[in-house]
């Protein structure tokens, strides 16, 4: 199976994939990325500090609208096997944003998730439509997944953590 296009990716991962991009205008989005990151372990240091957070990430049903959806997808991000479910567990445009990157099935996330070497996904809390993951292997991201209020995944992000 062919991996999907680069831009795909990062149209999948951030919500578009702008075709040029000014100097000044890169070095202002690496800016409010490391905010994004520093804000978000700030907060899962908060969500740590006041037990909020979890375990790892096993796809088990959560007790919050969403988490169990989020779980699916942390860990089908984090697998080099295919997650039953987490497909189906994305929204219908979620889905078909996946699908215009050449994601069609489980499997086709788990052929996504080698390309993003992710290895072990930690759940350190979330609620309220959002979901927050440690997410380990080759790089060490903070990932981000949005559940809409049918606790079906929206849209997800990561950033680097610093």
């Amino acid at each position: 199976m062919n991996a999907p296009h680069p831009a795909r990716l990062a149209k999948l991962l951030v919500g578009h994939a702008p075709r040029h991009r000014s100097q000044a205008s890169l070095l202002a989005r690496k800016a409010r990325v490391a905010g994004i990151a520093v804000s978000l372990l700030a907060v899962a240091g908060l969500a740590l500090l006041s037990g909020c957070g979890g375990s790892s990430s096993n796809g088990a049903a959560g007790t919050q609208v969403g988490e169990h959806c989020a779980d699916l997808l942390a860990q089908a991000f984090s697998s080099s096997t295919p997650v039953p479910g987490a497909f189906a567990c994305q929204n219908a445009a979620e889905q078909q944003n996946a699908q215009s990157a050449g994601i069609k099935t489980d499997a086709d996330i788990a052929a996504f998730a080698q390309s993003l070497g992710w290895t072990k996904a930690a759940d350190i809390g979330g609620g309220d439509g959002v979901f927050f993951y440690d997410m380990s292997g080759a790089s060490a991201d903070i990932l981000l997944v949005y559940v809409d209020s049918n606790g079906q995944v929206a849209h997800f992000q990561h950033a680097t953590r610093p």
